[in-house]
């Protein structure tokens, strides 16, 4: 007979304190009271190529919420039963739907789209997209405004130690003058390029 101990963490999620092993049958069986136990969508299958170590006896963390639970907060049921199927805590569930759901379905309502009418998993999923899209430009957007940053602090240490060098070779060449009051011009406009990037880097965070 095979031993199989349970962890159990403060917040009460459940692990197992090593691999288990099933035969095919009964992980077919497992994995079906998972699905009674749960919503089916919760429960998925991943097919790993290394033992997994952490447990959650050992730390505390999260969950990351997964496409498919999105939608249960929808359905027209209580917050403890929502918790219930989706093995999460009250305070878990009630927290997202305050952060998800008020932008989302102004987004819905922005694209013309109806929860009723419209198939709600996928408008989550293309929801969840777009914001992902957005997220991942808007870090490439900060990533452009703190080179540009850099690159104009170092445009302005350059273009300093060439200023200090205009007293020591008193030229009167017409290029050399150029030069020179293009330098101390360019000078001039570099801090506020720099405060203006800066508060739009600001504002992007």
């Amino acid at each position: 007979m095979r031993k199989v101990t349970f962890l159990v963490a403060d917040g009460g999620n459940v692990d197992f304190d090593g691999p288990v092993e099933l035969s095919a049958e009964e992980r077919l069986r497992f994995l079906g009271l998972l699905r009674r136990t749960f919503d089916a969508r919760v429960v998925e299958e991943e097919t790993v190529s290394e033992t997994r170590t952490a447990r959650i006896g050992d730390q505390a963390f999260q969950r990351a919420w997964t496409d498919s639970e999105y939608a249960i907060p929808l359905e027209p049921i209580g917050t403890e039963e929502m918790s219930r199927r989706l093995g999460r805590t009250w305070m878990s569930v009630v927290m997202k739907r305050g952060q998800f759901y008020g932008p989302f379905l102004e987004w819905v309502n922005a694209k013309g789209q109806s929860l009723l009418k419209g198939d709600v998993e996928k408008l989550i999923k293309e929801y969840l997209e777009e914001k992902r899209l957005l997220a991942r430009t808007a870090t490439r957007t900060r990533s452009e405004k703190r080179r540009r940053i850099a690159g104009l602090e170092a445009e302005e240490r350059q273009l300093e130690e060439e200023r200090t060098k205009f007293g020591l070779f008193p030229w009167s060449t017409d290029r050399y003058t150029v030069r020179r009051k293009w330098v101390e011009q360019r000078l001039g406009k570099i801090p506020g390029e720099i405060a203006t990037m800066r508060k739009e880097l600001e504002e992007a965070e």
